[in-house]
Parts: C-alpha cells; sequence; structure tokens
C-alpha cells in the first residue's frame, strides 16, 4: 500500500482527472450561487436535478468583446478546461465563454407559479390586510436552530416592542419543508383568537434553498390565513411567490420585527414627549402660584411693625459687615504692600548684591575657562598638524630613503649646470658627508638627450 500526503495524492487525482479531459468541453446547467470578487472574476454553480460543479469565470475571459455575464436562475452552456482546485480538494470548470440557452427551471417554476395563482386572485391588494398597531402575540414560522429567530427576536426587543413571539419550529429547506411550512402556517393562522400576526420567515441562502417559499401548498396556506401574515425570507434582493400572497413583505427578518414593533416605538416616543410636556407645563404653572404667593406675602409683610424691625436690622447687620469688611480689605492691602517692599529692600541690600555679583563672577570665570581649556585644545591640534608637515617636509628624512644632498661652497645645488668641471662639492648623505672633485658631467636637454661633458 503506497502512502499519499494530502497534497501528492491531490495532484495525483488532478493529473488523472486532467488527464481524461485534455480539451475544452461545454458543459449545460442552470447557474446558482452567482458571486463577483472585487477583482473582476466570477464564481458560481453549474446545476440540473441530480447534481452540481462548481464554476470559475475569470475577468479576461469575461471582459471579452460581446461575453455573456450570467445571473442566478440562467439556463446556460459554458465552455472551459476541467481542472482540480487543489486548495479545497475539489474539481471545478474554468469558464471561458458563456452561452445563454434559456430561462433556468428555478425561473420558469417561479414565473409559472406566480402566473398561475396571481390568475387565481391571490396576489389581488383587496384581499390585504393591515398588521395590528399594537399585536399582543405574533406566531413566527421558521427554523428553531437558524439565525433569523434571534435576529427578529432581539431586534423585537430593542425597538420596545411589547408583543409575546410563539416559534412554530419547521425545516426550511429540503423534501419535506413544504408540507410542513404549510402545515404551520394553517395552523397557526386559524387561531385568530390568540395572534394578531404571523411571520412566515427563514435567513438568507441560495435560490435552491429559498425554492420551498415558491411551493404552492405554502404560499395558498399564506394566503389563506386568518391572522394578517408577514413575508420575511431571505435578503432584500430576494423575491419568493409567497412575498406576494402574505398581507405585508419585509425585506429582512429583523426588517419584520421593527415593522411589528412599530407601533410601540412609536406610542412610546409619542408618550416620551406628552410625558415631557406634561412635566414642562405642570412646573411651569407651580412657578407661577409660588410667585404670587411670594409677592402677596411681601405685601402683607411689609408693612408690620416685625417686617420694619427686620428691616432696620437686616440694614445695620449689612452696614457693619461693610464696614468690616472695609477695614479687612484695607489691612489686607496694607500688608501686600508691605511685603511688596520687603522684597524689594532684600533685592537692594548689599548681601543680595554681593552674591549677584559673586554668581555673575563664578559663570565669568567658568566661561573664561572654558574659552582658554577650548583654545589650548585648538592650539595643540594645530601644534600637532605643524609637526606632522615637518615631519613630512624634514631633508633628513628624505636622506633616510637613499636620497643625498649635494652643498658647494655652502648652498644647495638643484641643477647639473650649477656645478662645473674641477670643483669641490660636498654631499650630504644620512650619516655623514662625502667631499668630491668633480672630473665630469653629463646633462639632459629638453628632449631627453643625454649631453656628454666629460
Amino acid at each position: 500500500m503506497k502512502n499519499y500526503t494530502v497534497s501528492e495524492l491531490t495532484k495525483s487525482v488532478k493529473s488523472i482527472l486532467e488527464g481524461s479531459f485534455p480539451d475544452t468541453v461545454a458543459v449545460t446547467g442552470e447557474v446558482s450561487n452567482f458571486s463577483r470578487a472585487s477583482s473582476g472574476h466570477m464564481y458560481f454553480v453549474l446545476k440540473d436535478g441530480g447534481a452540481q460543479l462548481r464554476a470559475a469565470f475569470f475577468r479576461r475571459y469575461a471582459a471579452g468583446a460581446g461575453a455573456f455575464i450570467p445571473k442566478n436562475g440562467d439556463k446556460v452552456q459554458a465552455v472551459g478546461d476541467i481542472t482540480v482546485y487543489e486548495a479545497d480538494g475539489s474539481y471545478q470548470l474554468l469558464v471561458k465563454r458563456v452561452f445563454y440557452d434559456s430561462a433556468g427551471d428555478f425561473w420558469r417554476r417561479f414565473e409559472e407559479t406566480k402566473r398561475r395563482l396571481e390568475a387565481e386572485g391571490l396576489f389581488d391588494s383587496s384581499r390585504k390586510r393591515p398588521l395590528p398597531a399594537y399585536p399582543v402575540r405574533v406566531a413566527v414560522v421558521t427554523s428553531l436552530s437558524g439565525a433569523a429567530v434571534k435576529d427578529f427576536i432581539v431586534t423585537a426587543d430593542r425597538a420596545g416592542a411589547k408583543f409575546a413571539i410563539e416559534v412554530w419550529g419547521v425545516p426550511v429547506q429540503g423534501a419535506e419543508a413544504a408540507a410542513k411550512i404549510a402545515e404551520a402556517v394553517n395552523a397557526a393562522g386559524s387561531l385568530t383568537g390568540r395572534y394578531d400576526a404571523l411571520v412566515i420567515m427563514r435567513g438568507g441562502g441560495s435560490l435552491e434553498d429559498l425554492a420551498v417559499f415558491n411551493d404552492e401548498t405554502v404560499v395558498r396556506a399564506a394566503a389563506g390565513s386568518k391572522v394578517p401574515t408577514v413575508s420575511a425570507v431571505g435578503h432584500e434582493r430576494d423575491v419568493t411567490v409567497v412575498d406576494f400572497a402574505a398581507d405585508c413583505r419585509s425585506a429582512t427578518p429583523t426588517a419584520a420585527a421593527v415593522l411589528l414593533s412599530e407601533g410601540y416605538s412609536k406610542a412610546l416616543e409619542l408618550a416620551a414627549s406628552l410625558n415631557e410636556r406634561l412635566v414642562e407645563g405642570t412646573v411651569e404653572k407651580v412657578q407661577k402660584l409660588y410667585q404670587r404667593l411670594d409677592y402677596a406675602e411681601l405685601r402683607l409683610s411689609g408693612s408690620s411693625p416685625a417686617a420694619l424691625m427686620k428691616s432696620y436690622g437686616n440694614r445695620l447687620d449689612m452696614a457693619e459687615k461693610s464696614l468690616k469688611f472695609s477695614a479687612a480689605e484695607r489691612l489686607s492691602a496694607l500688608k501686600s504692600r508691605l511685603q511688596r517692599l520687603r522684597i524689594y529692600l532684600e533685592g537692594k541690600s548689599p548681601a543680595s548684591i554681593m552674591a549677584a555679583a559673586a554668581a555673575r563672577l563664578d559663570g565669568l570665570e567658568r566661561s573664561l575657562k572654558n574659552m582658554v581649556l577650548s583654545e589650548t585644545a585648538s592650539c595643540k591640534r594645530r601644534l600637532e598638524t605643524l609637526e606632522e608637515k615637518m615631519r613630512i617636509l624634514n631633508p633628513d628624512n628624505v636622506l633616510g630613503r637613499g636620497y643625498a644632498l649635494v652643498m658647494k661652497n655652502g648652498g644647495v645645488i638643484t641643477s647639473a649646470g650649477q656645478i662645473g668641471l674641477k670643483e669641490d662639492i660636498e654631499i650630504k648623505m644620512k650619516d655623514g658627508y662625502i667631499h668630491s672633485f668633480v672630473v665630469g658631467k653629463k646633462l639632459e636637454d629638453i628632449n631627453g638627450q643625454n649631453t656628454d661633458n666629460s
């Protein structure tokens, strides 16, 4: 038995499958789960009654002149290559061209059911009933495990709804779903003494997932309900036949919760507004009565001896307080002035002046020291530079590399023309002098030719 890694096995299957379909193939089916990425690439599923095939329609092919762009429900012929997408181990069709075949089976059945029931008058506006403004109890026909019912309950609570919610749990997709949904709608829709509204609900899904709500038994159950019905199936873009049969259609389950809670939320807003107006009016009325009472009390008590004595006493107290305040304020001003003078005199004292001068002298001394140190360092660096130059230019160092210095009569000879035959010269070497007598010489002309003067 050969052992494979997942990647190795997938590559092997890919090789076998793509080798079995070396040429382009044409596949006919109904488009479902269509989506377009931000990159421009499109992805969808081709399906028929027995199977489905994933397809990828890349932008470079879709952007071609005359290219047909499919949509959900279209029956098409897709031409492309069969390959394996290794990331998830599934095979797919890489589409190069798409040709429109005819309306898909899903939309065909949708339109047939809609036209037939519409002809019977099931969608007439005269049959539509208004929803109660303040429902007390609402029946919800949906899946117990889906997120839609949770969103409905949470949204209704946030919107301030006061109605009770009773969930009739049913499957919302699959072979038995239509019968179960119709049975629940028929049962709940007959309980007019218990329910004020009935919501037929499920969350979003593919066209196949929502197809159960195009079933004739479900649509007839919604149309025949004695309790006003709300259709809340899928997302805003999704349309099912039951939407036309219900008394009201909501784009989403949460929108249905907001719709049924609208009366309560408006009533709460109105009650809050009326309560605010009542409180403001009551406070204003009480304030006016208090003002009238105070005015009457003042008029009644203002002319009595006790009131006069109290008035004189108040005036005396105010005069006393004013006098005390003036004296205290004057004393405080004098204290402040005295403090300012003390501070000024302290600043002009010899000790303060000497301390300031000493501090300034210390600062100048530090500055002078820093300047001397800086200048000394600069001079030292310049001296070191000059010493290095002197060392390089010292003739003794040059003589140490094998050169010699020729002198005559104490002067330096720089040209052979300065020396004549039979003259005494002195040659300085690294470690001494050589006295020599010139017996011959050679001169080079400007062209580099030697001239013998010996």
